[in-house]
């Protein structure tokens, strides 16, 4: 094997994860605010609050109306992928080979974003103030306006960033109604839009998101036929999650001399967190129940 063969695949490889990830990316990014580049493993932030004009009454004293004024603590986690591949790998593997393994590599960190991303709008389970079903019926129309309505309630903005990431089988549910189907997608060009079956009603984005993203309540994956499952997913507004990079994806390809083989090591460290509850809504809807037209 040349040098010039070594010296082709070490900067093609490390270079292409990188811009693939780049150019297809992850599909939550741009649905919620992206926090400057964090130093260190945390990033705090400044919660302001809610603040209201009130009639200014004569002699009299003030209250503050700030008391939600605090701070939130953006918490960051590594992530790596790494493999190895031998000498007569790398000199077998065809263009559509190393474009393969390009994709898996990128795909996997986007997934990861959303994970992440994902997991912070969980961990507030329960405290969001309004829960949509109790996981005994399919997602209907109706429960999704139920949704928007709740949110409208919350005075969160109705200005076109509020976005809905869905199981297959809800989507699917929604599907069963007229007024969903009709609708088209009319949001920004974020990178959902690109990839993501996608429509825009009454307000929201909905997307049809990959089904390991969201956690099936009592189940540890999905398994077909279980009538018992439960989906459990969320409406956010763009202002009320954030995620933040210590740094973005990194990668390496190093010559393992005793192994007779490159070493690949690509990792990144980021981290989310809600913002404000006030502008997230849980959905926790049946899990299997058969589709039916509306």
């Amino acid at each position: 094997m040349s040098d010039e063969a070594i010296n082709w695949f070490v900067e093609e490889q490390s270079a292409e994860v990188i811009r693939r990830y780049q150019n297809g990316g992850n599909f939550m990014a741009g649905t919620h605010r992206k926090v400057k580049s964090i130093d260190g493993k945390s990033l705090t932030l400044r919660n302001i609050g809610k603040l209201k004009v009130r009639p200014l009454v004569r002699k009299g004293k003030a209250a503050p109306q700030n008391a939600e004024m605090g701070t939130i603590t953006l918490e960051t986690q590594a992530s790596q992928i790494f493999y190895l591949l031998s000498e007569d790998d790398t000199e077998q593997m065809t263009p559509e080979d190393k474009d393969s393994l390009s994709q898996e590599s990128a795909d996997a960190f986007g997934r990861e974003k959303d994970r992440i991303c994902y997991t912070a709008l969980d961990q507030g389970a329960g405290q969001y103030g309004t829960i949509i079903g109790d996981g005994n019926q399919p997602l209907t129309a109706d429960m999704a306006l139920e949704a928007c309505d709740a949110m409208q309630d919350k005075d969160v903005p109705w200005d076109g960033n509020v976005f809905c990431p869905l199981p297959s089988r809800q989507w699917n549910n929604l599907l069963t109604h007229k007024a969903f189907i009709e609708a088209d997608y009319v949001g920004p060009d974020l990178p959902f839009a690109k990839k993501m079956t996608k429509k825009t009603w009454n307000g929201v984005h909905w997307m049809m998101a990959y089904n390991d993203l969201f956690p099936r309540l009592g189940m540890p994956k999905r398994v077909k036929g279980t009538l018992n499952a439960k989906d459990r997913f969320y409406m956010y507004h763009y202002s009320a999650l954030a995620s933040g990079d210590v740094y973005d994806i990194r990668s390496n390809t190093v010559w393992d001399n005793d192994r007779t083989a490159y070493t690949v090591n690509s990792r990144m460290r980021m981290g989310a967190e809600v913002l404000d509850k006030e502008g997230v809504v849980e959905f926790l809807v049946k899990g299997n129940a058969p589709l039916a037209f509306a």
